[in-house]
This record gives structure tokens, sequence and C-alpha cells, in this order.
């Protein structure tokens, strides 16, 4: 490069013409340039669509309103709280992310990511929970180290239930995180379904104390919940649940009403 500069310095012929050579070299390399930008991005395009058809990707996204947190008998949350999710499907796997805030700015907030295998009725989870409390001192989320993280690591497994056995049947395992007992719930549902409403009559039991209860253990989560689709206009739809909880372990009953936007 400095031996051609030198030579166009002597050189009259090419002092000259050496802006108009430059000026066209650019432009060649701009065209060439944007046609491979616009290549690329056509390529893109089309493999992503030819890898959608085979792969058959699916999303859902949506938000719930609750008049209260209620999670298997413990109340996480006493005032109304929204729910945002999002997930992503590709043939029987799922993965996706969940979350509670409250309508206060500086009270409870939970995110959770979860995956998940289902094969028929039975379903297989992996749940990451991680719930944020602005009035203690909550550890850094990336922190997973043990004995000093916040998130609280669950396996499930579930039974959906069938039309010939109408049985939801669930037990989950926490094995790694903030829960030194390693706490287990299991929960067993009877699910009918009445014109437009579904109901189940549920019941949810711990056999560890600490995570459900710090010096019981027993059943946790009994209750009813009544849930149908409500349409407005063509194309939206709110499902709503309304359920009646009864935690026996500290003789509470909590009415909660559940309204979603699909």
């Amino acid at each position: 490069m400095h031996n051609f500069s030198h030579f166009l310095q002597k050189n009259y012929f090419y002092q000259n013409l050496s802006p108009i050579i430059f000026l066209n070299m650019r432009r060649n390399q701009f065209l060439k340039s944007v046609l491979t930008l616009i290549f690329s991005a056509l390529s893109f395009c089309f493999l992503t669509a030819q890898q959608e058809q085979k792969i058959n990707l699916q999303a859902s996204a949506g938000l719930d309103l609750t008049t209260r947190y209620v999670w298997r008998g413990l109340v996480l949350s006493p005032g109304i709280s929204a729910q945002p999710y999002m997930q992503l499907n590709y043939s029987n796997f799922s993965v996706g992310a969940w979350g509670s805030q409250t309508l206060h700015p500086f009270e409870w907030m939970e995110t959770d990511f979860f995956v998940s295998y289902e094969w028929r009725s039975l379903k297989i989870s992996v749940w990451d929970y991680f719930y944020f409390d602005f009035s203690s001192a909550t550890p850094h989320y990336f922190n997973y180290q043990k004995g000093k993280t916040g998130h609280v690591i669950e396996t499930v497994v579930e039974f959906k239930g069938t039309e010939k056995i109408p049985v939801r049947l669930l037990a989950g395992y926490n094995f790694y995180g903030n829960d030194p007992a390693k706490s287990v719930y299991i929960e067993t549902a009877w699910m009918k379904s009445l014109g437009e409403t579904n109901l189940e009559i549920f019941a949810g039991y711990t056999p560890t104390i600490g995570y459900y209860h710090k010096t019981k253990k027993g059943l946790t989560n009994v209750g009813i919940s009544m849930a149908r689709d409500l349409l407005v206009g063509n194309n939206l739809s709110l499902p709503l649940r309304v359920s009646v909880v009864y935690n026996p372990m500290v003789q509470q009953t909590f009415l909660v009403a559940t309204i979603g936007i699909r």
C-alpha cells in the first residue's frame, strides 16, 4: 500500500485519476456489501421458513390477573398480582417463563423458568423458582451457590387425567436450592365438566417440615375450583377461574379469582 501511494504521487496521470478510481472502488464495494446483505437476509428468511415448517415450533404468551397469589395453600402475595408468561413448544417439549408481580412496586416479585416433556397424559417438568422480596436482602439472581442461592429447583411429575380417568395426580420434589428440607408436595384432584364450566376438587399434602410450614406436615391445600372461558367479541377469550382454598395447617380460607388474556 505504501509503494502504490508513492507511485501515484510521482505519476500525474494516475494522480488525477486516483479519486475516480477510489470512488468507483468504494461504490463497487458498497454495492457488493448491500447485495450480500440482501442475499443473506433472504437466505435467512427462506431457511427460517423451512425450519418452522419442519420443526413445527409454536409460541404462546399471555397475562393473568389474580385477586391474591395463593399457591399450594400458601399466600405468597395478599394483594392483586399480574402474572405474565411465555412458552415455546416443540414436539413434546416445552420451555418457558412465568412471573408474578404485585401492583405495588416494592412488594413480592417472582420469576420462574421451566422445561417440560409431555407424553400422552404424563408430564415431567423442572421448575426454577426465584422469589424476590423487597423487604429483605434477597441473594443475587445468578447466584446458584449451594447454601446461598435464593432459587428453589423442583422436579414435578404429573398425570393430567383422561376422559375415562378424570383424576389428576401431581408430585413435586425440591431437589436443590433454598429449601434445606428438600420438601415434597403431593396433590390429587377429581375433575368434572358441567356444561361450559370445569369443576375440580383438589387436596394437597406435604410429608416434610420446612418449606410449606416451619413446624408441621400434613394437608396444606384443600379446595374447589371452577373455570370457564368468557368470550369477548369473536377473537378474545378471557379464561376465568374461581377457587376456594383452605389450608388446614394455618386454618385459613381464601377465595381467589383469576382472569387471563389470551
